[in-house]
């Protein structure tokens, strides 16, 4: 079974990230992210968070992202 990233939809093969045009998809699981998506996910979710714990948001968004 082929592991997929849900985001460029590259797999991995042995341990290595390749671009497939064509794969049989009862081997492939396309869930989880490949190394350099999920770099980019997590600094997103940083960059996100950082503004949430600076206070950077507005008194309405921040009533919404607790749930008032």
């Amino acid at each position: 079974m082929m592991r997929g990233c849900g985001v460029c939809h590259e797999v991995e093969r042995d341990g290595a990230w390749e671009s497939v045009t064509c794969s049989p998809q009862h081997e492939l699981v396309p869930q989880g992210y490949c190394p350099e998506c999920m770099g980019e996910a997590m600094a997103e979710m940083d960059g996100v968070a950082g503004v949430l714990v600076a206070g950077g948001l507005t008194s309405p968004d921040r009533a919404v992202m607790q749930g008032q």
